[in-house]
């Protein structure tokens, strides 16, 4: 499982927010995931991100609540 693992995703970003102070991307991998949301530590990782744009995420897999793929300490590699 990936459970637990850092994993690298590549795909587009769908939207870019704050969620309770959160940084977030949420992202459509390129192999079908749709539903993934990375969280960051620090707003500034994000504020240059806009949806539609390609990215490469590296972060580590925390659950799949609600059908979403919760990615946590994530850091963007391109």
């Amino acid at each position: 499982t990936y459970k637990n693992k850092r994993y690298k995703i590549t795909g587009k970003v769908d939207s870019v927010s704050i969620v309770f102070g959160t940084p977030e991307l949420k992202v459509i991998a390129n192999d079908g995931w749709d539903n993934i949301v990375c969280s960051f530590k620090d707003k500034n990782d994000i504020a240059s991100i806009v949806k539609g744009q390609d990215i490469i995420v590296l972060g580590t897999i925390k659950g799949y609540p609600a059908y979403v793929v919760s990615v946590e300490n994530c850091s963007i590699i391109k």
